[in-house]
């Protein structure tokens, strides 16, 4: 996607520590577009230079810097997918249901990762055949989370944040999830 197409997304920030309530050391952003295929996801990780970790392979994703996006297109159908990208390119993708968690195929999204002297970003193309729906053709209301692990800190401790307010570090809390409206109209509500 080119660049000037994400000026029309919103930006998200203002990332918060769970159970802290407190903002986040380093700066996330994020923003998502679709298309009629799609479902674009930016994820934008700011850090401190000084304090940069190595990358971890990508089997170890979860403990290596990482975003995940949690998306749940339909509340009444009570499912919800979870996609992780860390620093190191490892990917995760997996569908949560009824507590149960199917993964799936991490080779179905398209993701690229790109690191900068002080900050990383990955892009994610979701296609909504994964997401299990059709594009949407006026508004959807949806519930969402993204988080971020930053392992680039001056202690040398990990920090999480979240762009929803949780009162704990449990990402998959659905109850305390933001909403979000997926519009074809260029003045969103």
């Amino acid at each position: 996607i080119q660049k000037d197409v994400w000026k029309k997304a919103d930006v998200l920030g203002g990332f918060a520590i769970p159970g802290k309530f407190s903002v986040e050391t380093s700066r996330t952003e994020c923003s998502f577009l679709f298309d009629d295929q799609n479902l674009y996801l930016f994820m934008k990780g700011f850090f401190i230079p000084s304090a940069q970790s190595a990358d971890k392979k990508g089997n170890e994703l979860f403990s290596d810097n990482h975003f995940e996006f949690f998306l749940m297109p339909d509340e009444k159908k009570g499912e919800y997918l979870h996609y992780a990208v860390s620093r190191g390119r490892g990917v995760y993708l997996s569908v949560n249901r009824e507590g149960r968690t199917e993964k799936l195929d991490p080779k179905s999204v398209k993701t690229f990762v790109k690191k900068d002297w002080n900050c990383w970003q990955a892009v994610a193309v979701i296609p909504f055949s994964v997401l299990k729906m059709k594009a949407p053709l006026d508004e959807l209301k949806v519930k969402f989370n993204i988080c971020r692990s930053n392992f680039d800190l001056p202690s040398g401790k990990a920090e999480s944040s979240s762009f929803a307010i949780l009162d704990a570090e449990n990402f998959h809390n659905i109850t305390q999830w933001e909403e979000a409206v997926f519009t074809r109209k260029d003045n969103p509500p």
